[in-house]
């Protein structure tokens, strides 16, 4: 199966591999180029190389990262994963929080991908990047 043929039920599993496993050229290699990325902590849309940027700085902070419990719902063009983040920053600070991700899909790569989540749940998270972005 190359990426071009793979059904969104195959993304989301890839996209729960590549992102568990802190790869970001797989994680990358999932999204259209002009894809567009959203969440509900700031409200704003981000292109692939600002998002990709991002997820980067939060797999230096995070020393465990995972998703418990995850559910994923297929539709045409598209999927909906719920599930539980766990993990632990670099100095042992603990987090978990759920999450719910809707991705539309085409061509076999996400083109956009919304998240949310409870800000008041990702507060040692946000303040780790912030540290380590300014690094």
């Amino acid at each position: 199966m190359t990426l071009d043929e793979a059904t969104p039920m195959e993304l989301a599993r890839h996209f729960l591999e590549a992102t568990a496993g802190k790869n970001l050229a797989d994680l990358s290699a999932l999204f259209h180029d002009d894809a567009v990325f959203w969440t509900n902590v700031d409200q704003n849309e981000y292109d692939k190389a600002s998002r990709l940027a991002r997820i980067a700085v939060e797999f230096r902070v995070f020393q465990k990262f995972g998703f418990e419990r995850p559910v994923i719902n297929e539709f045409a063009d598209g999927f909906v994963i719920r599930a539980v983040v766990t993990g632990c920053l670099a100095d042992d600070v603990r987090f978990d929080f759920p999450i719910c991700i809707v991705a539309e899909t085409a061509g076999g790569r996400i083109q956009r991908l919304e998240e949310y989540l409870d800000p008041a749940k990702v507060t040692s998270i946000l303040s780790a990047m912030e540290a380590s972005a300014g690094q």
